[in-house]
């Protein structure tokens, strides 16, 4: 059992406060001696423990003439591993410099507090640092390497190609509360568009032709009103001698779902948007409602958004959640990203279809 000993002495303080004992813990220094000495065992800890009894009771006399500056030494001559762990800066300034914050922190903190305090803090500063990971995490842009299965950083691999009318967003972080917000911006910035700058110019244009619709259906029912005195006709004729009712004027001229071609507004350059979230280890509540919030986003600007790769652990929290509804069902969940990817293939344009390269699994 690996923490059999702290069990130990949490047992023994706690079973010794009941009888005023003093309180143990453990001595650094001495487990560095020990260390030093190749003690593996409890029993080493018993020799040590029986030598220091004997030094206490009986040759603790022999020491008291001894200069203070020579019993540092020995203190500090037993700590020279400790001391070379300032060797590890360098090693951890190129590899990870989280961990030497983290490092730098606990080492200040205990030198300035107290032990207890300084193991506070450190702890503690390690959570942050670990959440603020979370909230900078990698995301990217994958393509496919011609001729496999495989998608890569278009960004960091020649090879892989963006396929036509397909954005392809990968996020290597959960989706949580303290995320969920830089993820959303994360996923426009990648694939460059505003959706919020663009469902406002959609409502725009759509306000204004409904004004000028209005004011159009007030013209012709006044006309009415004054060329046709008798009851029952409500229909006016065009310059072209069509006859319209005014009161279905507006949903022969505006549709009910207008698209945004029909606005003469530009959409985005794909119709398809892949998150893959092989990397996405869990999602919470708010982190759900914003996933929502894009699917239902991007499918106003025409755009489908599909889920591959999910965690099994990932896709119960979505249900638990009732993210599946009417516009988001689980007929946009794949297995891996190749998946979606030659789905997509077959219902769209051919010539975005002959772009895709599948790869043949057969054997020749």
């Amino acid at each position: 059992m690996p923490l059999q000993e702290l069990i130990a002495l949490g047992l023994s303080n706690l079973t010794g406060s009941f009888f005023q004992c003093f309180p143990i813990t453990a001595s650094m220094s001495r487990s560095l001696v020990q260390e030093s000495t190749g003690g593996k065992t409890q029993i080493a800890g018993s020799v040590s423990s029986f030598i220091i009894l004997i030094c206490i009771l009986k040759a603790g006399e022999l020491f008291t003439s001894l200069p203070k500056a020579i019993l540092s030494t020995i203190v500090i001559a037993n700590l020279k591993g400790m001391y070379k762990q300032f060797m590890d800066l360098p090693i951890l300034w190129r590899t990870n410099k989280y961990d030497l914050l983290i490092w730098l922190v606990t080492f200040l903190s205990t030198i300035c507090l107290n032990l207890d305090m300084g193991l506070a803090v450190s702890i503690a500063f390690g959570l942050l640092t670990v959440t603020f990971r979370t909230q900078s995490p990698q995301c990217s842009i994958l393509g496919q390497v011609p001729e496999t299965d495989v998608y890569r950083d278009v960004a960091e691999n020649n090879q892989a190609k963006e396929i036509p009318g397909v954005k392809i967003f990968r996020y290597t972080s959960a989706i949580y509360f303290a995320n969920a917000e830089l993820f959303a911006k994360a996923l426009q910035d990648k694939v460059g568009v505003n959706v919020d700058r663009l469902k406002e110019k959609k409502k725009k244009v759509i306000s204004k032709r409904n004004r000028g619709l209005q004011k159009m259906i007030n013209m012709s029912q006044k006309i009415v009103a004054e060329t046709q005195k008798e009851p029952g006709f409500e229909y006016v004729t065009n310059s072209d001698g069509v006859i319209i009712n005014p009161k279905t004027l507006t949903d022969n001229i505006l549709p009910s779902s207008p698209t945004l071609r029909s606005l003469g507004l530009k959409g985005p350059e794909f119709h398809a948007l892949v998150l893959d979230f092989a990397a996405v280890s869990f999602v919470d509540t708010v982190g759900v409602k914003i996933l929502k919030n894009i699917c239902e986003d991007f499918s106003d600007l025409e755009i489908d958004v599909y889920l591959v790769n999910c965690l099994s652990s990932v896709l119960r929290q979505l249900e638990n959640s009732h993210f599946f509804s009417g516009t988001i069902t689980k007929s946009s969940i794949f297995a891996s990203i190749h998946d979606a990817v030659s789905y997509l293939s077959v219902g769209h344009d051919s010539s975005v279809a002959q772009e895709i390269t599948v790869c043949d699994t057969k054997s020749t």
